[in-house]
Formats: C-alpha cells, structure tokens, sequence
C-alpha cells in the first residue's frame, strides 16, 4: 500500500484485528463472536494504508490554520471504533 517498513508490526496486528472479524472455515462462526457472544459491526473497517483525515481540535490550531491532518491508516483500536493514524 506504499507504506514505510516501519509499519510492518501495526500492519501484522491490523491482519489479526481483521481475521478475528471474519468467518473461520473450520468453525462457522466469527472467532470474535465466539468470545463475546454476538456479531461485530464491521461498517468501519477501511482499506489498510488508505489516506485519511484527521480533525484539530479548535483549542489545538489557531484561526487559519488547516482542520484536518493529511494521514494514513495504520490500523484500528481493538477497543473503541477508532482508526489509528
């Protein structure tokens, strides 16, 4: 996705992040809906290495400046829907 080596470790924990939210041959439920007991929403999953924008907070720019960031993602937190950046 044209993404710097350094990133090989989120990229790794973004695959299992994934693999957990998807069916399983040999079992024909979600692995991730085995452990807690119902089907993840997966409307916020996006394309590893997409181009992102992240918002500023109006207390973190100053009048002019931009309101968003130019980003990339790198993966997702395993506990909120959020993207790590």
């Amino acid at each position: 996705a044209g993404i710097d080596n350094r990133f090989w470790r989120k990229a790794i924990l973004t695959a299992t992040y994934l693999q957990n939210r998807m069916t399983s041959r040999s079992v024909s439920k979600i692995p991730i809906e085995l452990f807690i007991g119902e089907k993840p929403n997966i409307s916020h999953i996006r394309i590893f290495g997409s181009k992102m924008y992240s918002f500023i907070h109006k207390q973190r720019r100053k009048k002019w400046d931009n309101k968003a960031d130019k980003d990339v993602l790198i993966g997702y937190n395993g506990n909120f829907k959020a993207y790590r950046i």
